[in-house]
């Protein structure tokens, strides 16, 4: 009787777990839980419909939708995974039901469009996933025929790696519905990354990322395919008070639109009528042309100064207004000075590292903003993070390292990333992701997947009109940053 209840019993679950999933993959339910999102594929990402692999139904939720032959025949199969920075965003979010166009996988496949046999690049990144979520992705992609896996992953690490208890209960839909429904909240702790991070929490994951960078090696080894392993380029620029935040080093000017300078002048009134909360919504909103980006760092300097923030977080305080006042009048001499005695000794680091730059003490600066981001990552990949994934390369014969990161530092103005390249904190804008697609490029050429007789770079004359034809916008520093890669 035992046994038999036992057979029933498990008969009953597999019945249920199946109708859930079946449910799920027509949309009619919904079970996917935050942990489910960032650390543990719940489902597999690609799933064959006649003769070609498509992304499922489940993975479609988080990655782009496409379709690749079984038979690939004489096809040089690329895959490319990590986060939102590999999958291409802001040109391609997890909702869109096709790839945009402006990320590494579309200037990749441009490359090499005319190549013989032709190249297949596979956008394989999610939206939000962390390392242990793409490890999973790269040991799927790995038994589709793959001849080269590229990995570029690091911005969303914080999360609670789960064990592997629960790992192995995600990938069943009936634990998935259950887990959201009796626990709602379950979530990684999202707020590491944006929050000071405290040295023990930041070994925990440290370890984490290390192993899955280490599934990834193994993964890869055991089907004997290339794993290309890239840093992730870091915004030292990025003060984090706002969504890509961080001064621009070019001159004040106006904007020349009557309709962006009839919103800065608006929320500049706001603010000289003592209304900075107001001001702040008003200039966010005004884009992001210099002299609306200057006005809306002294919109939030006059909040810091009131003790006050925006969305209920804590307020940076007067020390860290008068230390960006500081910065705005050009008394970079002073900052630094006022830095040493500043009560929020870690937000401080940003405007000194700032401040130390316009000194020409290069070394010095880069080094107090790593340490800011090392504290501080605010969604964005840690020093210590990049320099895992360097040492990991170093170790493994058949892993390649791609240093983007590196790439970001030297095309930018004194070595320093911040937003002529990056169009949010993590995010790059066309020409950057252009860029490190070249040096992508460049390493599979190097290691003799692709030829270079097979590539086509496009002059920089001709990407200004397909930029236009693409929507892809235009930005003062667009060809300084492509000259300067090449």
């Amino acid at each position: 009787m035992a046994a038999f209840a036992v057979v029933v019993l498990v008969l009953f679950l597999a019945s249920a777990n199946a109708l859930v999933e079946l449910l799920e993959s027509r949309g009619v339910v919904e079970t996917e839980t935050p942990v489910s999102r960032v650390s543990v594929l719940g489902e597999r990402a690609w799933e064959r419909s006649g003769d070609a692999w498509r992304t499922s139904a489940y993975a479609r939720k988080t990655m782009v939708d496409t379709a690749f032959p079984v038979d690939k025949g004489d096809r040089v199969r690329i895959f490319l995974t990590g986060g939102s920075f590999a999958q291409g965003a802001p040109y391609t979010y997890p909702d869109q039901p096709e790839e945009g166009y402006g990320g590494m996988a579309s200037w990749l496949r441009e490359q090499f469009a005319a190549a013989q046999p032709p190249v297949e690049v596979i956008n394989a990144a999610a939206g939000g996933q962390d390392a242990r979520r793409a490890a999973a992705i790269v040991a799927e992609a790995v038994q589709l025929d793959a001849d080269a896996v590229i990995v570029a992953t690091c911005n969303n690490e914080g999360a609670v790696t789960p064990d592997a208890v629960r790992e192995h209960l995600h990938q069943l839909g009936g634990y998935r519905l259950l887990a959201r429904a009796l626990t709602p909240d379950e979530a990684p702790d999202a707020t590491a990354g944006w929050a000071p991070l405290p040295v023990e929490q930041a070994r925990e994951f440290d370890a984490a990322y290390t192993e899955s960078l280490q599934r990834m090696v193994d993964a890869t080894a055991e089907a004997g395919v290339p794993l290309f392993l890239a840093t992730v380029p870091l915004q030292l620029r990025h003060g984090g008070h706002e969504v890509g935040a961080g001064p621009l080093w070019v001159p004040q000017q106006l904007s020349g639109d009557a309709e962006t300078d009839a919103c800065i002048e608006e929320g500049r009134r706001l603010l000289d009528d003592g209304a900075p909360k107001e001001a702040v919504e008003q200039l966010a909103g005004c884009g992001s042309h210099p002299a609306a980006r200057e006005s809306l760092e002294a919109a939030w300097m006059e909040l810091w100064r009131r003790g006050l923030s925006m969305g209920g977080g804590p307020s940076p305080g007067p020390c860290v207004a008068d230390l960006l006042a500081l910065w705005r009048e050009q008394r970079h001499q002073e900052l630094i000075a006022a830095s040493d005695g500043c009560g929020d000794a870690v937000e401080a680091l940003f405007w000194r590292g700032l401040a130390l730059a316009e000194l020409d003490r290069t070394d010095e600066a880069i080094a107090t903003l790593e340490q800011f981001a090392e504290l501080h990552p605010q969604g964005r990949c840690r020093p210590g993070l990049n320099a895992i994934a360097r040492r990991v390369a170093a170790e493994n014969a058949h892993v390649v390292l791609v240093d983007l990161d590196a790439v970001a530092r030297a095309v930018s103005p004194r070595g320093i990333p911040g937003p002529e390249l990056f169009a949010s904190n993590c995010h790059l804008r066309w020409p950057g992701y252009l860029v490190m697609a070249e040096a992508l490029g460049d390493a599979l050429v190097a290691e003799g997947l692709l030829s270079e007789s097979n590539r086509h770079l496009p002059e920089v004359q001709s990407l200004e009109a397909a930029a236009e034809d693409r929507g892809l916008g235009l930005d003062p520093w667009w060809r300084d940053l492509i000259q300067a890669a090449r």
